[in-house]
């Protein structure tokens, strides 16, 4: 039981911690803390931090923490990510997050992430596709 509530107190104080540090190198390390507890307290503000953070390695670091919770509830979140952020590392980790939550909705998103000009992207891409076509246990043509 301790340990319960030693994990929340943790989890309190990262988002506290977050919400008033301007060092994006410390913004990084605490939103993977809080994707590595699977904090689902944290999932407001990780979806703030992978749409309206100016570092990149926070957006891709909050779609790692977003995937490892792995709820459908953010999925529109992470599928504008795929689509619409500039940064190559931040759409690999939204591909990734996708195929982990597993959800048929991201087929045809990340269908067309197949075709993105970074070719990490497109091997991220292809992976989640394979992970949902598994779960799903049908065959997912490109």
């Amino acid at each position: 039981m301790n340990d319960i509530f030693s994990c929340l107190a943790l989890n309190t104080r990262l988002l506290k911690y977050l919400a008033d540090n301007e060092v994006s190198y410390v913004r990084t390390h605490v939103v993977s803390a809080l994707g590595a507890i699977g904090s689902a307290e944290a999932v407001p503000q990780l979806l703030k931090y992978l749409a309206d953070d100016k570092d990149s390695s926070v957006r891709w670091r909050a779609a790692d923490a977003l995937g490892a919770i792995g709820s459908i509830d953010f999925m529109p979140q992470l599928l504008e990510s795929l689509t619409k952020d500039n940064d190559s590392y931040v759409r690999n980790s939204c591909a990734k997050a996708l195929g982990k939550i597993g959800d048929e909705s991201a087929v045809t998103p990340l269908k067309k992430a197949l075709k993105d000009k970074d070719g990490n992207v497109r091997n991220a891409a292809f992976s989640a596709l394979e992970k949902i076509s598994r779960r799903l246990g049908v065959r997912i043509s490109a």
